[in-house]
């Protein structure tokens, strides 16, 4: 049974059961740790940074602590929020490489010793603001391959990279590695081949003047399966991708003849597929534009409190019960939109229609499959006064977590 099946089928019993209200992400614990040991068994000696801004649900942080990640984290805010579900500072990488001085400062008191920079201003902050700490320096990649590229905002060349390197090693800091990025759900394993080899030259370039990398950090990009690309869901053999993604890692060590830490930053890959927002239909209607007409189906989650992604990339979207969309007969290309007074919310990508149920009416339920990642992370927080979507977590065994089995901190609820 697939992740979407096994939550599809725990929901239908939560919303039966009158257990959980619309809009919400319901996250599968179990599911995580089914992603989780596939990393850890196919690259046992990569360390794993979990990217705590794909889903930085308090739940899901914890039971990721318990599963063995470290994390990396993009703000102070979410340095703390691994730090109130029990992390320990040393497990916690500060992975942004533009950072506010009070919040290097801040990071450096709670504990925190690993920073990324990519710039000469970043170094010196990080000098100044956090004596003797480690950074790592960022280097630039093409993003071919890749959904989102992430190619122009962050990272520096070799020639600059090796600079800064040598800069923090004069300020007193400790040159600890390279990092990079290849791009969010990439497409191909591959593209770590070539950042590796520009790692390469950085190493080759450094050993000249004595000065010794101690760790490599592959960043994030591994891709979740279950997003629909032309009509046909995305499932990568991701046993194989790994596996090519390690020959690349112990490829690089045999051309440096040295040893490395390395650092894998997975988000999307670990969480994605292992969750599923429930949605109900507010209304649907038949607008008119340029003399055709159009089925709309406006539901209570939209860009702005839950799918902001869904906009960018079609996501699997399922009836209740054991009804397949797919081979129903009375249905109708329709357009899907969130809740607010704004055109931008919409659920599907631009001039994208989806089949369904010409019988769909207000209070039935869709189900977004694969919007275990980003859901949470990127909703506003009171956009047109919507909430942001809500979070329910299912344990190991498929029972839903409650107040009565977690521990509260503050307003973060800790799985035990």
């Amino acid at each position: 049974m697939d992740n979407a099946t096994q939550l599809k089928k725990k929901v239908n019993q939560l919303i039966n059961n009158n257990e959980i209200s619309t809009p919400c992400l319901v996250m599968g614990l179990g599911l995580i740790d089914k992603q989780f040991s596939l990393l850890k068994k196919v690259l046992p000696n990569v360390e794993v940074y979990y990217s705590v801004k794909s889903n930085p649900d308090p739940l899901v942080l914890s039971h990721l602590r318990h599963l063995g990640s470290s994390f990396e984290a993009a703000s102070l805010g979410e340095i703390q929020r691994c730090i109130e579900i029990g992390g320990l500072s040393t497990q916690v990488h500060f992975g942004n490489s533009i950072k506010k001085r009070e919040e290097i400062a801040r990071a450096y008191e709670l504990g925190i010793r690993s920073f990324s920079v990519d710039s000469e201003q970043e170094v010196i902050k990080v000098a100044e603001m956090a004596p003797g700490a480690q950074v790592m320096v960022r280097l630039s990649t093409n993003g071919k391959g890749a959904v989102w590229g992430l190619s122009k905002k962050f990272g520096t060349s070799v020639a600059r990279a090796t600079e800064l390197l040598r800069l923090a090693n004069s300020l007193d800091l400790v040159p600890y590695g390279l990092s990079f990025h290849v791009g969010s759900q990439q497409q191909s394993a591959d593209a770590w081949a070539v950042a590796l080899k520009n790692c390469e030259l950085v190493v080759s370039e450094l050993k000249k003047d004595g000065i010794k990398l101690n760790a490599i950090n592959l960043g994030g990009g591994l891709p979740a399966n279950g997003y629909i690309n032309r009509d046909k869901v995305m499932d990568f053999d991701l046993v194989s991708y790994l596996k090519t993604l390690k020959a690349h890692i112990d490829k690089f060590e045999e051309n440096c003849a040295s040893k490395f830490k390395f650092m894998l930053e997975p988000g999307r890959f670990v969480v994605a597929n292992t969750g599923v927002v429930v949605s109900k239909v507010l209304l649907t209607a038949q607008r008119e534009f340029e003399g055709r007409v159009e089925n709309w189906v406006y539901m209570d989650v939209g860009k702005f409190n839950g799918l902001y992604e869904a906009s960018d990339i079609q996501l699997p979207i399922h009836l209740l019960d054991d009804v397949n969309l797919h081979t129903m007969e009375d249905t109708v290309p329709t357009v899907l939109s969130g809740p607010s007074c704004d055109s931008d919310d919409m659920l599907l990508p631009p001039n994208t229609t989806i089949v369904l149920p010409s019988s769909l009416k207000e209070g039935d339920h869709l189900l977004f499959a694969s919007t275990g990642a980003y859901s949470n992370s990127y909703a506003t927080q009171s956009f047109n006064g919507f909430n942001p979507i809500s979070v329910v977590c299912i344990d190991s065994n498929g029972e839903l977590i409650t107040k009565e089995n977690t521990v509260t901190y503050g307003v973060h609820k800790i799985a035990i």
